[in-house]
């Protein structure tokens, strides 16, 4: 059942609204209420069953990482011994890139460690900042235009 048919189950219910109240009407309305009803649970489900293939990702402006930061991302894009990098990123056209994310933030020690990677400790806390208050996230868009988020800092490049 699809969302199409949920909504033609509404409209024909509106219309035993719009007519009397006879007991014919309540019967034919009490079964389009049934009906709907099991149409969204089983909507429910088919929901339920997408939920390892949807991920979340945040969208957050460039401002928000350093210039070197921006230099190491596209190093790491580049440069084909870099690809090795812990945190797999993602050219996002002219606009950005696509971090990312490791399944838990205690990934994130080693990685801030590594000095081949070179970034800043204001990346990695972007990085801690998505994780601790957006659980389930597993991508970050750094995005020209991506929203300016209160919590974070801001940089000028």
């Amino acid at each position: 059942m699809n969302m199409q048919k949920i909504k033609d189950l509404l409209k024909a219910r509106e219309g035993c609204i719009d007519k009397c109240f006879s007991p014919e009407r309540t019967k034919e309305m009490q079964l389009l209420n049934t009906d709907i009803v099991e149409n969204l649970k089983l909507l429910l489900e088919q929901q339920k069953d997408l939920d390892g293939f949807v991920e979340q990702i945040l969208v957050l402006s460039t401002c928000h990482i350093q210039k070197e930061d921006k230099e190491m991302l596209e190093r790491v894009i580049n440069e084909a011994h870099l690809q090795n990098f812990h945190l797999p990123v993602y050219n996002y056209g002219d606009y950005g890139w696509i971090v990312c994310l490791p399944d838990n933030i205690e990934e994130l020690g080693p990685m801030a460690l590594d000095k081949d990677y070179e970034m800043s400790p204001n990346f990695w806390s972007v990085l801690i900042h998505t994780m601790d208050n957006y659980p389930g996230t597993r991508r970050i868009q750094f995005d020209c235009d991506g929203p300016i988020h209160p919590d974070l800092p801001e940089f000028e490049w």
